[in-house]
């Protein structure tokens, strides 16, 4: 009996592109947004695939999209060999000479979560020379001649392709001394008879909701009438949450950020109340610059590293706060 063409089995790549997206973004509204076309035809896709391989990928509620045991295989699946034919292509040189991939990324965002990480980048794509511009500055990719940024917002960027990578939390921290010499610290009020730092990055961004600034956090852990809290202000969070570990005052800090200092000593959380952010990280680049292989290549690198988890909690069992009903955003 004569051998049947494997080949011919396989689902057509289109379906199964169709189906990455679907299963990534688990809705069709969004993945017939990125794929530019129906949602109509997106999900006669998905029955048609379902169809070809007699299983369920999806399961469809009223307003939800879940993949099923099945649907969760393939699609881990497809993500492995699309992330290995990215490195592939990424790693392509027939000049044999590296190339450039620019990022901008915010400051303490690139000193604390993804410097301590890029040796793994660079491992797995060694013929990627990346350069790191940290800015906390918008900047414009196109005139900027950036290849890339990671940005903490709301994201809302127009014009741009965008993908979100994590939220994040905030807690207090301060120095060990400084915690004995205030301590105990037992309700969020009592921070609020100690020297505060701001980061007034965050600062800037409550008018836009940013949910990373102490009176969101007082506000957010039960303090009720806020009052106006002084202190020390520094320009971005790196430089609050040195000023911290040096004895200065007490910082709120996102977890993301804290890498090693909780788990050193360096810095203690005086009281384990987490405040989740309004604002999430982002990965952004220009619309015709997402198909660049450097580009997907550190994107998924980026999203495979923000699953690993992003953060944490370094032993510390932290009270979660999320954001409360009643609470809207500047842009709502």
């Amino acid at each position: 009996m004569p051998e049947s063409n494997r080949d011919t089995d396989l689902p057509s790549l289109d379906a199964l592109r169709v189906f990455e997206v679907t299963a990534r973004r688990l809705n069709f509204s969004k993945a017939a947004e990125e794929l530019h076309v129906t949602q109509s035809a997106i999900s006669h896709r998905i029955r048609e695939l379902e169809r070809q391989l007699n299983t369920r990928l999806f399961q469809r509620g009223h307003r939800s999209l879940h993949l099923t045991p099945a649907g969760r295989t393939l699609a881990d699946g497809i993500q492995r060999g699309l992330r290995e034919i990215r490195e592939a292509l990424a790693n392509l040189d027939s000049r044999e000479r590296k190339s450039t991939l620019n990022v901008s990324v915010l400051t303490s965002f690139a000193t604390r979560w993804l410097t301590p990480r890029l040796a793994g980048f660079h491992q797995r794509f060694p013929r990627i020379d990346l350069m790191v511009q940290a800015d906390d500055r918008l900047v414009d990719l196109a005139s900027y001649g950036v290849d890339a940024s990671i940005r903490f917002g709301s994201g809302q960027y127009p014009g741009m392709s965008v993908v979100q990578l994590f939220g994040d939390r905030t807690v207090p921290v301060c120095s060990p001394a400084l915690a004995e010499k205030f301590g105990p610290i037992l309700k969020p009020a009592d921070i609020v008879k100690c020297p505060l730092l701001h980061d007034t990055y965050a600062e800037h961004n409550v008018h836009s909701d940013s949910g990373a600034d102490w009176y969101t956090w007082l506000r957010r852990v039960g303090v009720g009438n806020v009052p106006n809290v002084g202190g020390l202000r520094f320009s971005n969070a790196n430089l609050a949450i040195d000023a911290a570990a040096n004895g200065m005052g007490f910082a709120l800090a996102r977890v993301s950020l804290l890498g090693d200092d909780l788990r050193t000593g360096r810095l203690v959380c005086p009281l384990p109340f987490a405040a989740a952010t309004n604002f999430s990280y982002y990965f952004l680049c220009l619309p015709q610059r997402e198909s660049d292989s450097k580009v997907r290549a550190f994107r998924d690198w980026l999203i495979e590293e923000a699953k690993n988890p992003p953060f944490d909690n370094n032993g510390i069992d932290f009270r979660i706060f999320e954001r409360g009903p009643d609470e809207r955003s500047a842009r709502d």
